[in-house]
C-alpha cells in the first residue's frame, strides 16, 4: 500500500482492526513533496500509489475548530515547556487529540506531545 514493507504490514493490520484516517495537514504535506519532484515515472508512480492510500482510508480528517482549541493548548503547552515542535506537527497532534485518536509515525517529536496516543509503526 504505502511502498515501505514494514509499514505495509503495519498499515494492513490496522486497516483490518481499527480503520484509518488522514489530516488535511499529513495530506499536504505529501502533496507538496510530490509536487516539488520533477515529472519523471517515479513521480507518477508514487503520486498513483499516494492516491491509491488516500482511497483506502477512512477519511481526511478536516482543521475544525475543536483542532485549533487543540492546536492553541498543545502548542502553549510545549512553548512553556520548553519543547516546541514543528507546526504542521502540531495540528497533525491537535487532529489526533482533538479526535481521540493515536497518531501513527516514526517522528521522535510526536513523542513529547501530551495526552497525544503514537503508534510507531518503525519499532
Amino acid at each position: 500500500m504505502a511502498g515501505n514493507a514494514a509499514l505495509d504490514t503495519y498499515l494492513a493490520k490496522l486497516q483490518s482492526d481499527t480503520g484509518l484516517f488522514t489530516s488535511v495537514v499529513a495530506e499536504g504535506e505529501v502533496r507538496f513533496g510530490l509536487a516539488r519532484l520533477a515529472a519523471s515515472h517515479r513521480k507518477r508512480a508514487l503520486t498513483t500509489a499516494f492516491e491509491a492510500v488516500l482511497g483506502s482510508l477512512h477519511g481526511v480528517l478536516e482543521t475544525t475548530r475543536a483542532v485549533a482549541r487543540e492546536y492553541g493548548i498543545l502548542k502553549a503547552s510545549l512553548w512553556a515547556t520548553g519543547r516546541p515542535i514543528g507546526e504542521n506537527d502540531i495540528w497533525i497532534a491537535s487532529t489526533g487529540r482533538a479526535h481521540g485518536l493515536a497518531v501513527l509515525s516514526s517522528d521522535p517529536d510526536f513523542a513529547q506531545v501530551p495526552d497525544l496516543q503514537v503508534e510507531n509503526w518503525s519499532e
